[in-house]
């Protein structure tokens, strides 16, 4: 990923748009899943149950996009994030936290009584 552009945040546009993307990121960002293991983990640490048809399109759609990859093995299929996916999640999580010190912010500005002049 490069410079960020217009173009850019279009790309990401469908990461915001799919319930499911920005978990899937965080998750492969503990390392390669199965499957598997990613729908139980999904499910445990959203207390909803993610359907198997959404969770593959969006697994594909991000795979699409560049950002994870799909491996098939004997065993089962594995997921894991590329290069690209690492930074996008980094930068993702930099931006929630960003806008999460805004919020917090805007709420205690909102709770101090205002300054009265001296």
């Amino acid at each position: 990923m490069g410079a960020l552009t217009y173009q850019t945040l279009d790309m990401l546009r469908p990461i915001y748009r799919r319930k499911w993307s920005r978990s899937i990121l965080n998750t492969l960002a503990d390392g390669p899943k199965r499957y598997t293991d990613l729908s139980t983990q999904l499910t445990f640490e959203s207390g909803e149950l993610v359907h198997s048809q959404t969770l593959t399109d969006t697994l594909r759609m991000l795979t699409d996009l560049g950002f994870i990859t799909h491996r098939d093995s004997d065993q089962a299929s594995v997921y894991a994030l590329t290069a690209d996916g690492a930074r996008l999640t980094k930068i993702l999580t930099q931006l929630d936290d960003l806008v999460a010190s805004d919020n917090d912010r805007r709420a205690a500005a909102k709770r101090s009584p205002p300054k009265t002049p001296t």
